[in-house]
Parts: structure tokens; C-alpha cells; sequence
């Protein structure tokens, strides 16, 4: 499965139970007007809470990444002689560097 299909997926699902809760919810605070302003409001804002978890989550495996990431000092000097190589071909044909 893709990332975007599992992020879809995950998400549509979601959606349904957010959506379900907040009908729910609606008809609980008519029927118990004490329900807590906290569950009203955390329903309400499920979907922002998980857009900004999401970001989070973007940033940690952002930084992870780098983290990880190896440096190649092998690589950096074959790009370097691989420069020079097409340098002296290009002066060789005639181009002017």
C-alpha cells in the first residue's frame, strides 16, 4: 500500500467516526445538558488536532532523515575528478570556461 493510499484511507475513516461522534455528541448535550465543554470542544476540533499532528509528524520523520542521512567523502572526491575530467574535454573541443 502507498503512502497516499494508507494517509486516504486512514483519513476517510476518521472522517466517519469525527463525523459520527459530533451527531452523537449533539444529541447527548440535549439529552444531558452537563456534558463538559472539554468533549464538545475536543470533537469539534478533532480534525485540526490531527492536520497539526500530521505536521508534526512530517517534521519528526524530516529530522529523522537528516539525521540519518551518511555522508559518502568517496562520492564527493569522484564528482570532483569527474569535473575536471569533463573541464579539460570541454577545453579540449574548444569551449571556453
Amino acid at each position: 500500500m502507498l503512502r497516499y493510499q494508507f494517509f486516504l484511507s486512514h483519513g476517510i475513516v476518521f472522517l466517519a467516526l469525527w463525523y459520527g461522534a459530533l451527531l452523537k455528541h449533539d444529541i447527548l448535550v440535549e439529552k444531558v445538558p452537563l456534558a463538559t465543554e472539554l468533549s464538545s470542544r475536543a470533537i469539534t476540533y478533532a480534525p485540526f488536532i490531527l492536520i497539526l499532528l500530521l505536521g508534526v509528524y512530517a517534521a519528526a520523520s524530516v529530522f529523522v532523515g537528516v539525521l540519518n542521512f551518511s555522508d559518502c567523502p568517496d562520492a564527493a572526491g569522484e564528482i570532483e575528478r569527474q569535473i575536471k575530467e569533463a573541464k579539460a574535454a570541454l577545453i579540449k573541443k574548444g569551449v571556453k570556461l
